[in-house]
């Protein structure tokens, strides 16, 4: 069998936006390769943001590359029946702008693969934890119809420029529970919805 390379698979997700798999995925022991894509994906996603730019967290990329590459191939390769054994590795919670901003390199592809893992089976092991992932990295998240709140604070560490980025994200999938409550992160979301002529949702007491 061939070896699997995952830096060629990710550069076909950045270039492409989407790919398939034809064997198990391997993951290299030296990320070098890996990293250098990623790097260049945050430096290319800084262009087209406002303010300061934005660290890039080596770490916190690797561990959301390496998770997204796990959640596609569960997708494709799990059997019918829910597992009771969990599947993907625990991430931690963001920190800090720059953890948002480089987990959301990737993390932003498994919005499409939580979607159509929810259509399989909403009670299937890997839709449960892809929900728990996203409600928790809400800046790629919102990128769902989830109707759960996030599970983590939506003011992005008192980052202008990721509360601009998560606003304009809500505008395609606007819901209530997903609205921040009050401060700068509301003022913002509320501020983007009218510059696209749309009523922002009414907070609930549920999100923070």
């Amino acid at each position: 069998m061939q070896t699997f390379s995952a830096s060629d698979w990710f550069q076909r997700l950045f270039n492409e936006g989407e790919d398939h798999f034809t064997e198990p995925p391997e993951w290299p022991s030296d990320e070098s390769e890996i990293l250098s894509i990623l790097s260049g994906a945050h430096a290319t996603e800084s262009l087209h943001l406002p303010g300061a730019e934005i660290p890039f967290v080596a770490e916190t990329a690797i561990a959301a590359a390496q998770l997204t590459l796990m959640a596609c191939w569960f997708y494709l390769n799990m059997p019918e029946e829910t597992n009771s054994h969990q599947l993907l590795p625990t991430m931690n919670s963001p920190k800090s702008p720059a953890d948002h901003l480089s987990a959301d390199l990737t993390f932003r592809y498994l919005a499409g693969v939580y979607q159509r893992s929810f259509v399989r089976g909403k009670d299937h092991r890997l839709t449960i934890e892809l929900q728990h992932l996203l409600r928790n990295w809400p800046l790629s998240g919102v990128l769902t119809d989830l109707r759960e709140p996030p599970s983590s604070d939506l003011n992005f560490c008192d980052s202008a420029t990721l509360q601009f980025l998560y606003a304009e994200r809500l505008t395609r999938f606007p819901r209530a529970a997903w609205m921040p409550i009050e401060g700068l992160a509301r003022q913002r979301v509320e501020l983007v919805f009218h510059r696209f002529g749309k009523l922002p949702p009414v907070p609930t007491v549920e999100t923070t």
